[in-house]
């Protein structure tokens, strides 16, 4: 295991040569190494940090040349300068980002073809993305799985592809990645420090032909983060719903014991020893070093990345690629407030995250920019150096742009509001497109807090007073006065309760089915009857937790082929330009499958309830606009277009789209997109005028009107639905209150 001072991205001065210790006094160098650190561990972090600055153990600045190692049985490393004077670093190959797909690309390069690569982070921390997350894989047949019996086919795997995707099904890229996946598996856990495990985590669709109840999905077994030394601090911290405390990480198997610690002598044995563990991991490294889940992957990718000689730099954002004859030929990286100019002799690898951080991109592609979870320097960097170095943005809509997931904001006593995601087993499919809606909430009652939890506050015995003496859940000992505080109508939430808790007495949802599927009941409570995910809001305290719309991680970016080389808007590829996973356009995939929108309901079903498989939990939106009776007008259109139009049709729209969102008067405007029928759009808008001012000012407006003239030609058919006389919503049957429908069809 490589000492602390010695790993390639925290370079330490040893500790005989800052005391200048003659090298025959070994007792003493003894006595340092080996009482130094037992001392020092108990102390506090504080003083921690100021003794090792007494004995001048103390960080030195990564030196201005490269990091190659020196032989293969040692990890100590030596410098050689840059030959050429153009450059201040030659390297083979250069990955932007270090997240799992930037790591894994770094270390094949290395080990397979001999290659020196440098990785660059814009951040302190190392990780991205993928140290946020749950690290799940899903590779269907992976050897792993094979060899512990699971039954699997290629034929099965695009069966189930096929039958879902439909139109969207490409060829060459699942071909691709159904060829490389198990490939990739086998190779890191032979070559690398990687480790994974099949778990039994269903597909998501199981009523489809080719699905399978487990074998396809991969999770990382634990990592002892105190392998990689002084670089532990530097690993990503994983999200609120991963963690305890901060950092403390617990896995999949062990959620439940963590949950409740007190069921028997065992569940209080095991917590109690990783509690006394963490305390000990924080007074000496600050943070916990039993990585899980995401950071597993992480902590097991960096340490193959420093045994094998890969350069890690941090708090090194990759400003511009440098073109030579239209090939990318390195990059002009910042560093320790220098521009530094390094070429990449093979190539240039962009894995820098997604844009859910950049205030610019998200206003341009998601249609809720100001809420993200995903980490602050994924601001779209792939994607400016890749159209910067000719590559190519396809035209999208925003609300295929990203992952999303209802949001929580927690304010702490210090430091800016923190943005947590509702980790709530969700059906991946079904995203909450509320016309006018401002605001939802999660509502349940007291024993669902403290049996399940809710958003950070953990479930019993853990403390939660903190939480809410910084009042992040609105709390009331009956439904209609918690209504009341939610400024909201008490008969219609107490009918949405009751309706809800109707279903969980018979079992059958009648508004979501939850609970119907295998992948529901997987992550639903076995102690609940008759149906393991739902249970009924009864007992107060009530608690409603307040969530807002946020993208998890952006899906969209650079085109790109079957081996990761990026496209330009002819398709010619861009030379020594490579990139993956969130530089791009996923939609061979994650896009399809998870992120699919369509309004499968008439327009009375706009506002839908978010689909939740918990318990005691339930999810209801309002609207600020449309809390108390009003005026005004929603429109409701169809639109259907041959589908070799729609790239010319949605390069239409997309100026009408953003100009019309920016109108005072509309309260709400977003389109759609049919996954079961090509070319069908969707476009709801919510305008706080009547019809005839619509028709005098916003039909009239010169985007309006270029879009109608650029488009009509393409309508096959279009359909409008008015509701006039908008008073609000019915939340129990979510239908329009007092409104007054008038259905014709305009285009045939």
């Amino acid at each position: 295991m490589p000492t602390p001072w010695v790993n390639n991205t925290e370079l330490w001065i040893p500790l005989r040569v800052l005391l200048n210790i003659e090298l025959h006094t070994r007792i003493l160098k003894l006595a340092v190494f080996t009482l130094l650190p037992l001392t020092i561990g108990r102390l506090s972090k504080e003083i921690l940090l100021r003794a090792r600055s007494r004995l001048r153990l103390q960080h030195v600045k990564q030196p201005r040349f490269q990091i190659i190692q020196k032989s293969s049985t040692s990890h100590r490393t030596f410098a050689t300068i840059a030959d050429n004077p153009k450059y201040d670093y030659v390297f083979d190959v250069i990955v932007v980002g270090s997240g799992a797909g930037g790591l894994t690309a770094a270390v094949t390069a290395t080990l397979i073809g001999k290659q020196k690569v440098l990785v660059v982070e814009k951040t302190k921390w190392f990780g991205g993305t993928s140290a946020y997350s749950g690290g799940a894989i899903w590779a269907p047949l992976n050897p792993l799985s094979l060899a512990q019996g699971f039954t699997d086919s290629r034929e099965e795997v695009v069966q189930y592809l096929k039958t879902y995707l439909k139109d969207d099904y490409d060829e060459p890229l699942i071909s691709a990645y159904l060829d490389s996946a198990p490939e990739m598996i086998k190779f890191l856990e032979a070559k690398s420090a990687a480790k994974f495990m099949p778990c039994m985590t269903p597909d998501y669709y199981m009523d489809i032909k080719g699905a399978k109840i487990a074998g396809r999905t991969l999770l990382n077994l634990n990592y002892d983060g105190r392998r990689l030394g002084a670089l532990v601090k530097q690993v990503r911290y994983p999200l609120q719903g991963y963690s305890a405390f901060g950092s403390l990480q617990v896995d999949y198997p062990h959620m439940e014991t963590f949950r409740r610690p007190f069921a028997n002598w065992g569940n209080f044995a095991f917590v109690t020893k990783r509690m006394i563990w963490y305390t000990v991991d924080l007074l000496r490294y600050g943070k916990g070093t039993e990585l899980t889940n995401g950071n597993a992957l992480v902590g097991r990718l960096l340490e193959s990345a420093t045994k094998c000689g890969v350069e890690l730099w941090n708090n090194s954002p990759a400003a511009e690629a440098i073109l030579e004859k239209e090939r990318v030929v390195g990059m002009i990286i910042r560093k320790d407030g220098r521009e530094l100019r390094v070429r990449a002799r093979k190539g240039v690898a962009l894995a820098s995250g997604g844009f859910g951080r950049s205030a610019q991109l998200s206003r341009k592609y998601l249609p809720n920019p100001d809420w993200s979870s995903s980490p602050r320097g994924n601001q779209g960097d792939g994607m400016r150096i890749g159209v910067a170095s000719g590559g190519n943005l396809p035209p999208t809509l925003g609300d295929n742009a990203a992952l999303w997931s209802p949001l929580s904001e927690y304010r702490a006593k210090k430091g800016p509001a923190r943005k947590f995601p509702i980790l709530a087993r969700t059906s991946p499919n079904l995203a909450t497109h509320a016309a006018g809606v401002r605001r939802e909430y999660f509502i349940g009652d007291h024993r669902h807090l403290r049996r399940y939890g809710m958003g950070v506050a953990l479930p019993s015995p853990y403390p939660i007073w903190r939480i809410l003496r910084r009042n992040y859940f609105i709390s009331a000992a009956t439904i209609p006065e918690l209504a009341v505080k939610l400024s909201m109508d008490p008969e219609i939430l107490s009918g949405t309760i009751e309706r809800f808790n109707g279903f969980a007495r018979t079992g059958k949802d009648l508004d979501f089915g939850r609970g119907n599927g295998y992948y529901d009941q997987t992550y639903g409570d076995p102690d609940i009857k008759p149906n393991s995910c739902l249970a009924p809001i009864e007992k107060g305290p009530f608690y409603a937790l307040p969530m807002y719309p946020g993208s998890g991680i952006t899906m969209y970016g650079l085109e790109t082929n079957e081996d990761a080389q990026v496209l330009t808007a002819s398709g010619r590829m861009v030379p020594g330009l490579y990139a993956f996973y969130l530089q791009t356009v996923m939609k061979y995939l994650l896009k399809s499958i998870l992120l699919r929108t369509y309004l499968r309901q008439p327009p009375s079903k706009c506002v839908l309830l978010h689909r939740l498989p918990s318990h005691r939990l339930y999810s209801t939106s309002m609207s600020n606009h449309l809390a108390t009776p009003h005026s005004g007008v929603i429109y409701h259109v169809t639109i259907k277009i041959a589908p070799s139009n729609m790239t010319a049709f949605l390069s239409a729209l997309r100026p009408c789209w953003a100009a019309t969102r920016k109108d005072p008067e509309c309260l709400y405007y977003e389109v759609f997109h049919s996954s079961t029928e090509p070319g069908t759009f969707s476009v709801v808008e919510v305008w706080a005028k009547d019809e005839a001012w619509i028709t005098k000012n916003h039909i009239q407006r010169p985007y309006f009107k270029k879009y109608c003239e650029d488009t009509e030609h393409m309508w096959l058919k279009k359909d409008l639905v008015v509701l006039e006389r908008l008073k609000g919503w019915n939340f129990v049957d979510e239908s329009y209150l007092e409104g007054t429908a008038k259905t014709g069809e305009l285009v045939e």
